[in-house]
């Protein structure tokens, strides 16, 4: 199976693709559904892993729920570097 590092990564860059082709995302609104989009999407992705590469050490079950915990992560991680840059961007326009 694939590495947690590769699933958070993965789920950060199609919530990002998601993101910037869906114009509601943008919204205020539309903003408090990222975490749910990021949370559901590792959840799947780590189950389409563990149908295609596990090799049946771990139930499908298990898999997902590892997956929403992998989404938890990558959650934290999308927030915390969508603060920096956005603070890095008003630094930015002042200077």
């Amino acid at each position: 199976m694939l590495d947690s590092f590769a699933i958070i990564g993965m789920t950060i860059a199609i919530t990002q693709i998601i993101k910037e082709n869906v114009p509601y995302l943008k919204t205020k609104k539309g903003k408090l559904v990222v975490p749910v989009i990021i949370f559901s999407l590792a959840g799947v992705l780590n189950l389409l892993n563990a149908v295609i590469f596990d090799t049946g050490t771990i139930t499908l079950m298990q898999a997902f729920k590892d997956g929403l915990d992998y989404g938890l992560y990558a959650s934290g991680t999308y927030g915390i570097g969508q603060t920096y840059l956005s603070k890095e961007n008003k630094n930015e326009k002042t200077a």
